[in-house]
């Protein structure tokens, strides 16, 4: 398999409002390869670890940007990582274009991985040799060792819950 595009986005919330915070990538000239081992309804994948550039989030406004960037330590931790091991189809009947999944990830932020089991995942077959893997986690900075940050003198909170979704477009090759 080769990964040939994602998306990633961060929503959160504050005492005052809610954000979100996203970014795209494409492998078309460069894609990212994959091998993974099919066993009865699980796929377990090695090498399948995406790299986003936190410098390259867009929250909309660029003061938001700037403060996920601070907030994340992207100075001196300038990547997340998002790691898929495995994708386990759901028992029951199901219809071939869209799956549902239950996925182990690993995600890394601020030099901390944590380890996540998304049981609402989803792969959508776009055809025979292309699929999207989603997913979405609910995860809390403090498990990143990240601070929820405080502005404008305690009057805006951001609040240490998070909620993460991706996509990874693939397409299967058969060597």
């Amino acid at each position: 398999m080769s990964v040939t595009a994602s998306h990633f986005v961060i929503y959160g919330q504050t005492n005052v409002n809610t954000f979100e915070c996203e970014m795209d990538q494409r492998y078309a000239s460069d894609p990212i390869m994959v091998k993974s081992l099919w066993s009865k309804n699980r796929i377990t994948f090695e090498g399948l670890k995406l790299r986003f550039p936190l410098n390259d989030f867009d929250c909309g406004v660029e003061a938001m940007s700037n403060d996920l960037k601070e907030t994340l330590k992207s100075d001196s931790y300038p990547y997340l990582y998002l790691q898929i091991n495995y994708i386990q189809i759901k028992e029951g009947k199901q219809e071939i274009e869209k799956l549902s999944v239950v996925s182990s990830i690993d995600i890394t932020l601020a030099g901390v991985s944590k380890k996540y089991e998304i049981k609402n995942g989803n792969v959508i077959n776009h055809s025979e040799s292309s699929l999207t893997l989603t997913g979405h986690e609910n995860l809390d900075m403090t498990d990143f060792k990240i601070d929820p940050p405080v502005k404008f003198w305690g009057m805006v909170k951001v609040d240490s819950q998070l909620s993460v979704g991706f996509e990874i477009k693939m397409e299967v090759i058969n060597l």
